[in-house]
């Protein structure tokens, strides 16, 4: 299929069954020359990433389904969202000059700030980056009595520095994930992550000045999610709260409910 342009393999697993796109050895041999590609879940020996060419814009490395919608069924879905260190090899392998556009689902683990690190090398071009860091270990976040994350944004945000084309940073760092103390409305949620938020949003805008927008998913128990965003003015220096807006997967519904935090 030389055509081929805009590839999208997302489909949902519930049983222990290998899906390769590409062989490590195709034969004969392949050369991609996509613009748009979507996989979900990418086996360790997944190869596609090596047949790229120069030609991808856009990329999506994530899970199907959401990893947080996962965590209600966790014996129902036999694919694993990756770790950092399994991202590692799919990204040091990219080339990825004409990528603009990256979605990418990992668990954090020691191989995080090098991931980052090679992210940048391997795509310096980017303009929208959509990252999903989801807990290490889920059981301790969820057996957590009241809802905190941490996470070294200091350090993510000066590893990204290299990518100065950036504009738009989206980020779930697992906020608030089946915690019981939530109320019925995303807006509950929200507003109490908002303060942590936007002290985020100010470390990241410190270090990536340039940036136009800086965004938080704060996941919910059912499939409606929603993203906090900050507008950056003045070079970073000043940060406007702007609205939070429903997230459904990978569309994005402007959904104005509510403006400020009480």
């Amino acid at each position: 299929m030389p055509n081929l342009r805009i590839l999208a393999a997302v489909v949902v697993r519930l049983a222990s069954v290998p899906f390769v796109l590409l062989p490590a050895d195709p034969n004969p041999a392949v050369a991609l020359q996509l613009s748009r590609l979507t996989i979900a879940d990418p086996e360790p020996d997944e190869a596609i990433f090596a047949h790229l060419s120069g030609s991808l814009t856009e990329l999506s490395l994530r899970e199907m389904p959401r990893h947080y919608v996962r965590r209600m069924e966790p014996c129902k879905h036999s694919a694993k969202s990756l770790t950092c260190a399994a991202a590692l090899p799919f990204i040091r392998t990219l080339s990825a000059t004409a990528l603009r556009r990256l979605e990418l689902v990992v668990r954090e683990d020691d191989a995080e700030l090098e991931l980052m690190a090679v992210l940048a090398s391997s795509c310096p071009g980017l303009e929208y980056l959509e990252l999903h860091r989801y807990a290490r270990n889920d059981m301790e976040l969820l057996d957590q009595r009241m809802p905190q994350v941490e996470v070294p944004m200091l350090a993510l945000a000066t590893a990204l520095a290299p990518l100065r084309h950036l504009r738009m940073l989206r980020l779930n760092i697992d906020t608030g994930v089946h915690v019981n103390i939530w109320r019925a409305m995303a807006s509950d949620v929200h507003n109490y992550w908002h303060p942590f938020l936007e002290q985020q949003a100010i470390i990241i805008a410190r270090v990536l000045p340039w940036l136009h927008t800086i965004s938080f998913l704060t996941a919910q128990i059912t499939l409606l999610a929603g993203w906090s965003t900050w507008e950056l003015d003045d070079r970073g220096t000043t940060l406007n709260f702007t609205v939070t807006a429903l997230y459904l997967c990978n569309f994005v519904i402007a959904a104005h409910l509510k403006t400020t935090p009480n």
